[in-house]
């Protein structure tokens, strides 16, 4: 009797063990290991599943850190890397509950939020970056992102053209240096 409890004990316990080790798999999988947030894999995983009319319209943000390479040059890879986890944590603390937060690249992310409209998309980008700006003294004045976005709505185009259209918003205000971020329609 003892001895096939112990082993009923010894079941459960290995079962527990699993099921933790594949948690911390599925995370490892899903998320960038630096900056805790989505990573590309999962992205790409997501934006096949929300290409359809149920999440219209889907807000695609696009952004990406000004001024890295002169942080690592300057300071260092570990401040460098505090830039991006403080960029990530603001993406994600002002961002939806239903937000999808990833690092794209090295020093890209994409927001991903559906049903969302332009006005939310354009106060959430205006809130963002006025945080960055709160905490740039933080970072020697070097904590920067450009911010483009572009909404998707379902018979329009693809959620990939969406998402080339926030990247070429982003670059174009990174081009202009300008403080707002504006959907790309109103770019051209």
């Amino acid at each position: 009797m003892l001895g096939s409890l112990s082993f009923k004990c010894v079941c459960v316990a290995l079962l527990i063990v699993q099921q933790v080790i594949i948690a911390r798999l599925r995370r490892l999988v899903t998320h960038d290991k630096l900056t805790g947030v989505y990573n590309r894999y999962y992205f790409e995983k997501c934006l096949k599943r929300l290409n359809g009319r149920r999440y219209s319209p889907l807000t695609l943000i696009f952004a990406d850190m000004d001024k890295l390479k002169e942080v690592n040059d300057a300071y260092g890879h570990a401040q460098g890397d505090e830039v991006l986890i403080a960029i990530a944590k603001l993406l994600k603390e002002r961002a939806p509950r239903r937000a999808i937060v990833s690092r794209i690249g090295g020093d890209e992310f994409v927001v991903v939020v559906p049903r969302y409209d332009e006005l939310k998309t354009m106060n959430y980008v205006r809130e963002v970056k006025s945080d960055i700006l709160l905490k740039q003294k933080d970072f020697n004045d070097m904590l920067s992102a450009s911010i483009g976005f572009a909404i998707h709505k379902y018979k329009d185009e693809t959620v990939e053209g969406a998402l080339k259209r926030a990247d070429l918003a982003m670059y174009a205000e990174k081009e202009l240096a300008r403080d707002k971020s504006r959907p790309y329609h109103q770019m051209n």
